[in-house]
């Protein structure tokens, strides 16, 4: 843990962040042409001091008896605030 006094006075104690992941779609799918459209999803971040970042990720695995794949696919990291330029 790292203790930081901001230009304000406020004592900060910073650690290391934490990584959760949110699952939000799981579907078993027949066919040869799988989709899903998932909308107005929204995540809130609270307690946070400096920058948060979020990524989505979609994973599609396909099972045959011969063979088996997994697709991937991440959005690159994305922060939610820039720094404010004053």
């Amino acid at each position: 843990m790292y203790r930081w006094i901001t230009p304000l006075g406020v004592d900060v104690a910073l650690k290391p962040g934490l990584v959760n992941i949110v699952p939000v779609y799981e579907i078993e799918f027949t066919g040869t042409d799988p989709w899903v459209m998932v909308s107005n999803f929204h995540v809130s971040i609270d307690g946070c001091v400096g920058r948060s970042f979020i990524r989505s990720y979609a994973t599609l695995t396909k099972l045959t008896d011969g063979s088996a794949s997994v697709l991937m696919w991440v959005s690159p990291r994305r922060s939610d605030r820039k720094p404010s330029r004053t």
